[in-house]
């Protein structure tokens, strides 16, 4: 194989693995988010005494945001690889989910993002293998 075609044939590997990886890292991280809800794997801290009190008397579920998935089901994950680098970008449409990621005032963090992606990020090394087993 001369230098130029192996040249040729590396881009077109490394853009397939990088398609792939991304596809892969959207499933991962969307996976994650569900999962984190679902497994409840999230360790949020509990509800306060006043606000666990007022959704009682108000009807409303203590295990709510856990339950009902609007949060999960709201999320957009967009993935770009450039180079070495990896940008992993987590929208989420419901008005409250950045309240519950960074937290506000009275209202403490309840992350579920970051952990989603966090635990992705662990696994890329087998990410990128299961994206290099899927180029044809």
């Amino acid at each position: 194989m001369t230098q130029k075609a192996y040249e040729k044939w590396k881009k077109k590997f490394l853009n397939s693995l990088g398609k792939e990886m991304e596809k892969d890292i959207v499933k991962e991280v969307d996976d994650n988010i569900l999962h984190g809800f679902k497994k409840s794997e999230l360790k949020w801290p509990p509800l306060s005494p006043a606000r666990a009190a007022w959704k009682k008397k108000n009807g409303k579920s203590l295990e709510g945001l856990k339950n009902h998935g609007n949060m999960a089901k709201a999320t957009d994950t967009q993935i770009k690889i450039s180079g070495n680098t990896i940008h992993i970008k987590v929208q989420n449409n419901q008005n409250y989910s950045g309240i519950h990621e960074e937290g506000l005032g009275n209202a403490p963090k309840r992350a579920f993002i970051k952990p989603a992606v966090q635990k992705c990020l662990k696994n890329t090394g087998r990410i990128a293998a299961r994206a290099a087993k899927n180029i044809k």
